[in-house]
Parts: structure tokens; sequence; C-alpha cells
């Protein structure tokens, strides 16, 4: 059961990196449709970076106490929330707080599947296991550009953070479901 739980967090992994960069492909068309500046724009999606980036010490204190999988899920909710906050919003201020709400759930992920891989597997293959995951968020980073530009162009703006949203639920899901399986 620890390598489907692995690969649900490896997947979660991709997702972090892919919800890191989508900013660049999907922010520009709905400024342009709202007639945001380019500044107000690139402050909206630094939200992301800010919550992101400022939240990682909290996730990783409660990863330690609380275990991957809870927290892994609550911060995919958190996307999950965020996502849809941006399929509806309709001012700037709606976009900032959906940009804020998915960079403050995606620490947990990378957080959480590195404290996995330490407790689930021994501390000769964690090196490997850092590697897999690094592959995997990076593999987000690409996806996140082309295939990402490729989805707005025929579901648009809209569709993209509808589906970005039930895939984050899904996830989160699986693992608030699978608790039981926490290696901690």
């Amino acid at each position: 059961m620890k390598f489907v739980f692995l690969f649900v967090l490896l997947v979660t992994s991709f997702f972090s990196n892919f919800m890191r960069i989508s900013g660049v492909v999907i922010l520009p068309p709905i400024a342009q449709s709202m007639g945001l500046s380019a500044a107000t724009i690139g402050l909206l999606s630094s939200l992301y970076f800010y919550t992101y980036g400022g939240s990682y010490g909290l996730w990783g204190a409660l990863v330690d106490k609380k275990g991957s999988f809870l927290c892994c899920g609550i911060g995919l909710l958190m996307v999950s929330t965020g996502s849809f906050v941006l399929m509806t919003a309709s001012t700037a201020w709606g976009i900032g707080l959906g940009r804020a709400l998915c960079g403050l759930g995606m620490p947990a992920a990378f957080t959480g599947i590195l404290t996995y891989c330490a407790v689930a597997f021994s501390k000769e293959t964690y090196a490997a296991y850092v590697g897999l995951c690094l592959l995997a968020g990076n593999s987000g980073t690409i996806a996140a550009v082309a295939p990402l530009g490729k989805a707005l162009g025929v579901m648009g703006p809209r569709g993209v953070f509808c589906l970005l949203g039930c895939a984050a639920a899904a996830l989160a899901l699986i693992l608030l479901t699978g608790r039981r399986f926490d290696a901690q």
C-alpha cells in the first residue's frame, strides 16, 4: 500500500509545481479580459509565492505532528477552494484570494512527501525517493506551460480552474480517507 500512496503523493508533488507555474499561462488572458495592467496581474500572481514561501515552516511543523496524509489533504482542499475562487472570480481581489489560497495549501505537498519517504522507506533509499519527488514536481512545471496552454484554448480559464479544483479535491479525498496507511 505504501507504493500506492507514494504514487498519490508524487501526483500531488507534480500538481504543486503545476499550480505554481499555472499563473504564467492562465492569468494573462484573464487580465486582458478584465482590463488589468501587467503590474496588477504580476502582483496577483505573486500572492501565490508569498503565501507559499511564508507557510513552509507551519506546514513542516504540522506534518511532523499530524502526518503527511492529513496535512497534504487539508492543503489540497485549500488549493481546491482557491481554484474554485479563481473559477468564479470577477475582480482582481478574487483572483488574488484564489492565488493566495492555492499558495497557502501547496507547501504541504513537498514537506509531506519528503516526510513520508523518510518514514515509509529505508534511509538507504531515501535519496532515490527524493530524486523521484523532484522529478515528479519538475514534470509539473513542464506540463504547466504548453499542455496547460492547450487546455486553456479548449476549456477557457474557468474550465481549467474547475478541472484543477476537482483534481485537487480528488487527491485530498484519497489522502484523507487513506490516513490509516500513513507511515507516521
